[in-house]
């Protein structure tokens, strides 16, 4: 695991954060994203993984400004409310 990890940081350092950028929100991969999902083990950790990838999309609409990234957005936004709504009737509320 270290060499991959140096070898992203080196790339990072030498080309900066959006030219480095791999992984499946950079290509649009929802199917592989669903499977990091339903791995987490709890919905926090979820959501921090939609939150983040939310974050890695604005990368990688400037790393590749000719593709359309509208499915992955959308599959990132349905989780998130999903995961919103979960969470919120989890949440205990105080009767006065």
């Amino acid at each position: 695991m270290t060499p991959l990890f140096l070898g992203n940081a080196r790339h990072i350092a030498a080309d900066g954060p959006t030219a480095a950028l791999t992984g499946p929100v950079e290509r649009g991969d929802a199917a592989t994203l669903k499977l990091h999902l339903a791995a987490l083990d709890t919905d926090d950790d979820r959501m921090l993984y939609l939150l983040l990838s939310e974050r890695l999309l604005r990368s990688a609409r400037q790393k590749h400004p000719e593709r359309d990234y509208t499915a992955i957005q959308q599959f990132i936004m349905d989780r998130k409310t999903a995961l919103q709504r979960r969470l919120a009737d989890t949440v205990p509320t105080l009767k006065g």
